[in-house]
């Protein structure tokens, strides 16, 4: 990586590996066999996708003995709806992996290890739990010998009050609960690597693209105009490859180490996005419509000029943090936000020239029949 390369003020390595992180790799198995969810949803599109009728069969093999109805596997990995409205799903599973994540590792039991040195220390300096996503907590890490109580932290989430007990029955004993994990996913972990060797192999290609673009463009340009990310103090982006559910692409900032993780679905590839001159896709007008509610236009109004976490803008604007976390993530999933890690506090920005840029194009396209004269239909 060319070292000028920056990210916000400081330079910026990224790293891309298609090596798979087999831990997280079975976690995906595990909940699409307890949850039912068909092969077809875990493949993509994309040139370097595993087929459907391919992971169909990795999953029977990887997967050869262990019953979906198991108890255990259950308490992991059974999909809950969390949300003030109940428009996301969740399972403890993926949180437990989730939330601590700071590197990515092909060993799972080393994987497992720097989880739970990582929750220790983010216990030990304090944190905030700020909301709950489909596949971790959010939290924010506070000053050293900060205090916090996970019981407060987890109280005002929207999520089912069993669901809200057993995160803080697991969060509470994390290596407890993380070795069990790992002991239930062990067999699946032993079996991925035979199987995915083709997959990961074909994918050479698309790690050399993602390399080769990052040589001719600036990564702050795109993790801003792809992914909404500004980082004030990242020093490393860590891009690995994940063969299921390959169209998702989650990602993890942590601005105190000044790290960026992204774990990036091989249905994602570099080259950018055109939207044609004259027309508008459906997300842009998705955009038009959430702006244009009276609530979530205030809220754009007041981080217009100052980076907002979910309490400060809640406060501000005397909001329900469920309902402010609902309508922040619709804004950001509509590329009007800004995500933006600041001085080791996460939070929200209106980003203005997406939304000058939205509305102009908006205008074009009422404009462009400018000059056609329409007949009026016959009756």
């Amino acid at each position: 990586m060319d070292p000028s390369k920056t990210l916000g003020v400081t330079p910026v390595d990224v790293v891309i590996e298609r090596e798979p992180c087999y831990l997280l790799e079975a976690a995906e198995l595990a909940y699409s066999l307890v949850n039912d969810i068909p092969a077809e949803k875990l493949s993509g599109t994309g040139l370097y996708c595993i087929p459907a009728e391919a992971i169909q069969r990795i999953r029977r093999e990887a997967c050869a003995g262990i019953e979906s109805h198991q108890t255990a596997l259950d308490f992991y990995f059974r999909q809950v709806t969390v949300g003030a409205e109940g428009e996301e799903v969740s399972c403890l599973g993926s949180c437990m992996l989730y939330t601590a994540l700071k590197s990515f590792s092909s060993d799972a039991a080393q994987m497992c290890r720097e989880l739970t040195q990582n929750w220790r220390a983010m216990r030990s300096r304090g944190l905030r739990i700020t909301s709950i996503s489909d596949n971790s907590l959010n939290v924010e890490e506070q000053d050293a010998g900060g205090f916090s109580s996970l019981a407060q932290e987890m109280a005002e989430l929207p999520v089912p009050q069993s669901y809200r007990m057993q995160l803080l029955e697991a969060f509470s004993a994390f290596d407890t609960y993380l070795d069990q994990l790992l002991q239930l996913l062990t067999p699946i972990i032993g079996r991925l690597p035979a199987l995915l060797e083709p997959w990961v192999r074909q994918a050479a290609r698309l790690q050399e693209k993602w390399s080769q673009f990052f040589l001719e463009n600036s990564p702050e340009e795109f993790f801003l105009q792809r992914s909404a990310v500004v980082c004030d103090n990242c020093k490393t982006v860590t891009m690995r490859f994940r063969y299921f559910f390959s169209d998702m692409a989650l990602g993890r900032i942590w601005s105190k180490d000044g790290t960026i993780l992204f774990h990036l679905g091989v249905g994602k590839e570099p080259e950018p996005r055109r939207a044609e001159p004259c027309s508008m896709a459906d997300e842009e007008f998705e955009a038009l419509r959430l702006m244009g509610n009276p609530a979530r236009a205030r809220m754009l109004q007041a981080m217009m000029y100052r980076t907002m976490t979910i309490q400060e803008l809640s406060k501000a604007l005397g909001l329900n943090p469920g309902s402010v976390h609902r309508d922040l993530n619709s804004l950001f999933c509509a590329k009007l936000l800004v995500l933006e890690a600041v001085r080791g506090k996460t939070g929200y920005r209106t980003d203005y020239e997406k939304i000058k840029a939205l509305t102009e194009r908006f205008l074009q396209f009422l404009e462009q029949n400018k000059g056609i004269l329409w007949q009026k239909p016959e009756e």
